[in-house]
This record gives structure tokens, C-alpha cells and sequence, in this order.
């Protein structure tokens, strides 16, 4: 079973890239996770992603020291744009970081509808820019949904933003999700960003166990230079990958 680990205190990792101090901070984890995060950085490559939810960002700031590459919210269900996501695209890559868009699914929303509000922001990708992720996380509201209508929308919604960009998205998901919502075997030709805290190593989807995960989000809870409040931030494995693999 996995280990649940309490929050005691932040970890500020203290060498970036170059070996200088880094700008962000993370909620204090045992000493393997430590070790991979401090010790062996050059091993991750390391990012957040951000919605209007922060507000204005100083991505110069950001930048600076330590955030690799960075997802910013795009859509959600059938209307919903995010109010900050063009000026944070354009400015986060002034800044030089690697920039992807993110899609929210609404279970109960039409597929169709949901690929065509994305798509109404994402016309095409561009040099830099990161592959497109799917936000698989919200639970059905009132059953009015079939867990196998929604794996046939979901896929739906994958195999045309594929078909229009020309790159497979990517899916985001937690545990406890994926493993009921997300058993279709076509998943596993997506790659996994998984999202799980508090541990030393995230727990995968049956699905997934063979292929690992690309991306994990290992908290909610960061705090980086140049955004107010909490951030999430995530690692990209490149143990198994290489970043360039989900890189325009």
C-alpha cells in the first residue's frame, strides 16, 4: 500500500539547473523524495500550470530561476474561456518557457462542443509549444452520464483534437479517478500526467503500469516567484522520457 506522508513543514530546493538557489518552494516530503528532488535535479525537468485563478503573473519573475515549462488553462466544458489565458501564452513564451494549453472536461457537456471551444483557442500548435492536455478529473453530476458514454466522449474529444494538431494530447487525472473512469485500453496510448500528493512515487492507473507516468503533479500547494498564492507544480520523468517528446 502507499504511504501517506504528512505535511510538516517546506522544502525549498536549493540548486536549479545551473546549481543557483531556485525561486520556488515545496511542502516537506520524506528523505527519498528529498533526494530525488534536491540531489538528483537534473534528473527532473520541473513546471506549474495556472489559470485566471492566479492572476496576474510576473512570468520574467517565474522565468528567472528553476520553472522549466508551464500549463495554462485554456477551456472548460462548451463556452468557458479563461479570461488570462492569451496573456499568460504569449507572455510566458517572451519569457522562453516551454507553454501548453489545457481543455477542463465537463462530463455532461457535449464532446463535440467541448473540442470545438478548444479548438476555438488552439488553432495550431507552435515551435515550443507543449503537446495539449486533457483535464480528466470532475465527477459526473447526478449519474445523468454512463461511465461508457463517458470514456466514448472522452476518447472522442482525444482522437479529434489529435486528428486537428497532429499531436496525441495528453491526459490529466488522479488515481482514484482514472482507475473507476478510465479503464478503456485506448487510454494507454496517451500519456499520463498524474496527480497525487503526499507521496513518495504516485500511484498509476491499471491502464498505465506498463508505460509509467510522463508528468506528476506533486502538489497544489507551491509557491513560486512572481505568482501570488498557491500554484500547483509538477516534475516531468525524464528518467523514462525525454522532454523534447511532448515539445512542438
Amino acid at each position: 500500500m502507499k504511504r501517506i506522508l504528512q505535511i510538516i513543514g517546506i522544502l525549498t530546493l536549493v540548486y536549479g539547473c545551473s546549481g543557483e538557489q531556485t525561486d520556488f518552494t515545496l511542502p516537506k516530503r520524506d528523505t527519498l523524495v528529498k533526494k530525488r528532488m534536491v540531489d538528483n535535479r537534473k534528473n527532473y525537468v520541473i513546471g506549474i500550470d495556472v489559470s485566471h485563478y492566479q492572476g496576474e503573473i510576473d512570468w520574467e519573475k517565474v522565468s528567472s530561476k528553476g520553472i522549466d515549462f508551464a500549463y495554462i488553462k485554456a477551456t472548460e466544458g462548451i463556452t468557458i474561456k479563461d479570461a488570462r489565458c492569451i496573456t499568460n501564452y504569449i507572455d510566458a513564451k517572451k519569457q522562453g518557457i516551454n507553454t501548453g494549453m489545457y481543455h477542463f472536461f465537463i462530463p455532461d457537456d457535449d464532446p463535440t462542443k467541448q473540442v470545438e471551444n478548444f479548438l476555438g483557442v488552439i488553432h495550431s500548435l507552435n515551435p515550443g509549444d507543449l503537446y495539449p492536455v486533457l483535464d480528466l478529473e470532475q465527477e459526473f453530476v447526478n449519474n445523468q452520464i454512463s461511465n461508457r458514454d463517458y470514456q466514448r466522449n472522452v476518447l472522442l474529444w482525444l482522437t479529434t483534437v489529435e486528428n486537428k494538431l497532429g499531436v496525441k494530447p495528453i491526459i490529466y487525472s488522479n488515481y482514484s479517478f482514472a482507475k473507476v473512469n478510465l479503464s478503456d485500453h485506448r487510454f494507454s496510448d496517451y500519456r499520463l500526467w498524474i496527480s497525487e500528493y503526499d507521496v513518495d512515487k504516485p500511484e498509476l492507473p491499471l491502464i498505465w503500469e506498463d508505460s509509467s507516468w510522463t508528468l506528476w503533479q506533486i502538489t497544489d500547494k507551491g509557491s513560486v516567484r512572481g505568482i501570488d498564492g498557491n500554484v500547483d507544480i509538477s516534475i516531468f520523468n525524464t528518467i523514462d522520457y525525454s522532454f523534447s517528446e511532448i515539445v512542438y
